[in-house]
């Protein structure tokens, strides 16, 4: 039996590289080139993970989704109804940060 220790741990040729699925156009592709969405805590609104640290449920978006992302039933469905809607903004800076002042319902939203 092999080693737990001797395999690769990342991405790589022996390594194992995790697949996720767009939620809203169904592509498959590598974890690290989708974008991960989760619900702020406190907030309910759906917001980008860059360092893909927030707790709780995830969905995933690919990048030619992103940019036309709107408040829909599948990303509702991906977090089983517990979003309130899109954070106001989806050009979060890489921090992760949650402040919800920039934040605002997607039904405010023209």
């Amino acid at each position: 039996m092999p080693d737990p220790d001797s395999r690769s741990k990342g991405p790589g040729p022996r390594g194992h590289v995790p697949v996720r699925t767009c939620v809203v156009c169904g592509t498959k592709g590598a974890k690290f080139d989708l974008v991960r969405l989760a619900l702020g805590p406190g907030d309910g609104l759906i917001r980008v993970d860059t360092r893909q640290q927030i707790p709780g449920r995830g969905a995933y978006v690919c990048a030619g989704c992103r940019p036309g992302l709107c408040d829909n039933k599948r990303l509702r469905r991906a977090f089983r109804g517990e979003a309130k809607g899109l954070a106001g903004n989806l050009a979060f800076d890489s921090t992760g940060d949650t402040d919800s002042d920039s934040a605002k319902p997607a039904d405010d939203t023209p």
